[in-house]
Order: structure tokens, then C-alpha cells, then sequence
């Protein structure tokens, strides 16, 4: 289909912003060929509103940084167009319009702008962004930086990654095998790379590439395959890896995506095939990789996730038979479980998930409790929720515990979630009668039970502030009491 594209006339606007029609030969089709740091190209598709909000965003702090910018539009109107026109016509000398066929499918579109189609200049590297994100100008800064290192690939963490100190911006990955290991996973996103034109795409044999990479005629994860296929090439690599928040990308809101609608079939079973058909180098950590990009929690790793997919009828009991085999590989979540949300079964996947609560508490596997109540948040909002809710204050105390490095756990002698209930519950409630005298009898057993079952000061100072209106005065009320004033 590429071959075919050479010939189909094309629209692009210059700097000027002309329009000018031209028959893409496969050559450099500037007026001069000048070599210039990055080609930064936003592939797009019908969503004018998002490039409007996104060029207005950063083209201000892009002029004169040694990069230029690509709309490579597919869209089947000129909305897109017209918006590019009128930024150029504001006085931005550095951005392009690539027109590109409707008709032509997802993949070759892509191939096309690693291939460096439509590019008016030679450029050291091609960064390929989606058309809802941008960076800030100080990330531009330290990637213009980075480029003059010569690095094969310039990657970002998105914050994942904290610098190796104050003076350095980036750690460097000598070893393709431990940057896919460490990154595999993040390098799905279509942000993260900058490419070396020279080092990983100027010898790519695309034809060779899809018959290795595409599965069932299709492969969506160019910018990632790519990415590991060519350091694989290489006899030797370098990878800049920056690091903290200039790593960051800012997103426009655009609600529902393209992986919403084809969430199992891309990550289930495209995702595995892509990652197993790399070069055997990377055979030791590929499992891994596919993992932890799956088992993120707005793919497969949250039950509230696959719950709202089962709600919008986009996880089906067929979509567990096809995944069933396979499921442990890609999410966390239980088998067992994961058939229940597809089939409906919410009540009966409430009680499992109620049951690994307390089988946590007796085990004393706090980490993995707060894990598995936060990625369960959808319990919350189903009927007969309200003990769930409450059971949420009993980890929020425990998050303050360990933020405060109390001696106490608000969990001492908690085997069920319903015994942290009745605990939490039980304490609010003598506070209030502390705060207004109310049963004077009852106070001796309660600095009973805040004695036999360590009741940290943190837990008392969190429920203080969450229940009473004197805050100060039930502190004092309760230090006498527990000092025996």
C-alpha cells in the first residue's frame, strides 16, 4: 500500500502558507536540504477541536528551538487543515501540514512518518506524538540538549524515573536488553521516543517489518516496535533516558479512545504477539514487559476498570473465553474474578473480593489490601456499599500511621474487615460522648480498649478531626483520661 501512496497527489503547506501540491518521489523535497534537530510529528484523524487546543498550547515556546512541527492529517474533511493555516498565517515559520489519504489505514500512516514523508528538511531525530499531548518548554530544553549527545534514542520516563542526581537530567542505557527490560512497558506510548534518524530508521527494511511485526494486517504499535527491533540490529547502543518531572506530558481531555473500543483484541492479544516476535535477545524479560503494560490499572489491572468495561458493553462473556488462557500473563486480577465481571456476576465478585479482604488482614498484607480496596472502588458505588465506604476510613488511618511513623496499626487484632468497622466505629463514637460528657460510665472501657488493643495517638488525632467540632478540647479530655487525670 506504501508503494501506492508515492503516487497519490498530496496537500502541504509551506511557511508561508501556501497551498502547494506535490507527488512524494520518496526524496527530500525541501527547497534546501538543511539539517535540522527534530521532526516533532503529530499523526491525526478527524479532531480539529483537540490540534487547536494543543497547537495553541505549545507552538508559542517551539519558535526558534531547532525543531519543527508536522500534522500528519488524515481527517476527511479541511477542519484540521484550516487550523494549520491560520497559525502560520499568525507568523509560525516552523509548522507543516502533511495531507494523507483517508483510505489509508492506521499502520501505513505511521510508516510513513518514521519513513520521514513529507519532511521538508533532513533531521537528526523523528519524534512522534499524540495529537492530545504536548510538552513545556523547560522539557524542550532538556531534550534539545540530550540530542546533541547523538544518542540512538532519546527517551522519556514520564516521571517514572527520579534523576540520577541534581547536575544530570537523564541516565543512559548501554544495554539494549536492560532498557527494554526497565522500559519495555512504558514505550507502548507513542510520547516516549525520539529516534535517531540514523541509527534506527534510515536502513528499516518496512517490508521485512511488516511481515514480522503485523499480525492479522495489522500492528499499531509501530513507534514501539520500531524502537526494540532496531537497537536489536545494532552491535552497540545508547539510550538517554530522561528522568523527573521535565518527563511529564500535559494531555487534553478527549474522553473515550480508540483502546476503549479495542482494548482485547490491541493489548490481549496483539500486544503478546508484538513482544514475542522481537529478536530472542529480549526472550528473558518479555513476559515481563507484557505484564507490567497490561496490568496497568486503566488496562487490565483494576477490577473497577473491567467493571466499567462489562457496564459499557465492551467486556463480554465471549471476550473471557478468547482471553481465558492467556489472562494470567496480563493482569493480576484472578481468573476467577475476571470471568465473573465478564459474565455480570457482580455480587458474587463482591463477596470474593470481601473475602481476599479479610484473608489479607489475617495475613498482615497491608500493601496488598490497600491495592486491592482502591482497584475495587467500584464497590463503593454499587448498592449496600455503605461498609465498604466506611471500611475505606479504617486505610486511610493506616496511610496516616505510617505517614506520621506511628507505633500503632489501626489493623492490631483485625482479622475481618468488619472487625476494623466495628473498631473504627467504636472509637468515633466515644470521642463524641468524650466531647459532650455523654455516658461517663463507659469512658473507663474505652482507655480500656485503647490500652489492649494499641490505639496509636495518630489514629486519635485523624478520628478527633474527622468527628468532633472542639478539636482541641477532646485531645485534652482524652490525654486525662488515658493519663488517669
Amino acid at each position: 500500500m506504501l508503494n501506492n501512496c508515492t503516487e497519490k497527489r498530496k496537500t502541504m503547506i509551506d511557511e508561508k502558507g501556501m497551498e502547494n501540491e506535490y507527488c512524494h518521489s520518496g526524496e527530500h523535497i525541501g527547497p534546501e536540504r538543511i539539517e535540522k534537530e527534530i521532526a516533532y510529528c503529530i499523526p491525526t484523524y478527524n479532531r480539529p477541536d483537540i490540534m487547536e487546543q494543543v497547537l495553541g498550547k505549545f507552538l508559542p515556546i517551539l519558535q526558534n528551538k531547532g525543531m519543527d512541527i508536522y500534522i500528519y492529517d488524515s481527517s476527511v474533511n479541511k477542519e484540521t487543515l484550516n487550523i494549520v493555516e491560520n497559525f502560520i498565517q499568525k507568523g509560525i515559520k516552523n509548522l507543516y501540514y502533511v495531507r494523507i489519504d483517508p483510505g489509508i489505514e492506521v499502520d501505513e500512516k505511521l510508516i510513513m512518518l518514521l519513513s520521514g514523508y513529507g519532511l521538508q528538511y533532513s533531521y537528526n531525530y523523528i519524534w512522534m506524538v499524540k495529537d492530545r499531548c504536548y510538552v513545556e518548554e523547560e522539557t524542550l530544553k532538556v531534550i534539545l540538549e540530550e540530542t546533541k549527545k547523538g544518542y540512538d534514542a532519546i527517551f522519556l520516563s514520564s516521571g517514572y524515573a527520579d534523576r540520577p542526581d541534581k547536575e544530570a537530567n537523564s541516565i543512559v542505557y548501554l544495554q539494549r536488553e536492560k532498557f527494554y527490560a526497565d522500559w519495555g512497558w512504558l514505550a507502548s506510548s507513542m510520547n516516549c521516543t525520539l529516534f535517531r534518524v540514523e541509527s534506527l530508521l534510515a536502513g528499516m527494511d518496512w517490508n521485512e517489518f511488516r511481515d514480522r511485526y503485523f499480525f492479522d494486517g495489522v500492528n499499531l504499535f509501530e513507534h514501539f516496535t520500531v524502537l526494540f527491533h532496531g537497537l536489536a540490529q545494532k552491535e552497540s547502543v545508547s539510550v538517554g533516558v530522561i528522568c523527573g518531572e521535565v518527563s511529564k506530558f500535559g494531555e487534553i481531555n478527549i474522553g473515550e479512545d480508540y483502546w476503549t473500543r479495542e482494548r482485547f483484541q490491541v493489548w490481549g492479544k496483539l500486544w503478546m504477539e508484538i513482544n514475542n516476535a522481537f529478536p530472542s535477545c529480549y526472550d528473558e524479560y518479555k513476559a515481563d514487559v507484557i505484564h507490567r503494560a497490561t496490568n496497568l490499572s486503566w488496562l487490565f489491572g483494576s477490577h473497577t476498570q473491567l467493571v466499567k468495561f462489562r457496564k459499557q458493553g465492551t467486556l463480554t462473556e465471549q471476550d473471557y473465553e478468547e482471553m481465558k488462557d492467556r489472562w494470567p500473563l496480563l493482569s493480576s486480577v484472578p481468573k476467577e474474578e475476571f470471568k465473573m465481571i465478564a459474565c455480570g456476576q457482580l455480587k458474587e465478585c463482591k463477596e470474593a473480593i470481601l473475602n481476599r479482604i479479610n484473608s489479607l488482614l489475617q495475613e498482615e498484607n497491608y500493601q496488598e489490601l490497600e491495592k486491592l480496596y482502591w482497584f475495587n472502588s467500584w464497590i463503593r458505588e454499587e448498592e449496600n456499599s455503605a461498609e465498604y465506604i466506611f471500611f475505606g476510613l479504617c486505610l486511610e488511618i493506616y496511610k496516616y500511621e505510617k505517614e506520621e511513623m506511628s507505633q500503632g496499626n489501626i489493623f492490631y487484632h483485625v482479622w475481618s474487615y468488619q472487625a476494623g468497622i466495628q473498631k473504627v466505629r467504636y472509637i468515633s463514637e466515644m470521642l463524641v460522648k468524650l466531647e459532650y460528657n455523654i455516658d461517663q460510665e463507659s469512658w473507663d472501657g474505652f482507655k480500656e480498649f485503647v490500652m489492649n488493643n494499641r490505639v496509636s495517638e495518630e489514629c486519635l488525632v485523624f478520628l478527633i478531626n474527622r468527628c468532633c467540632a472542639e478539636k482541641e478540647q477532646v485531645i485534652d479530655k482524652v490525654a486525662d483520661l488515658l493519663e488517669g487525670r
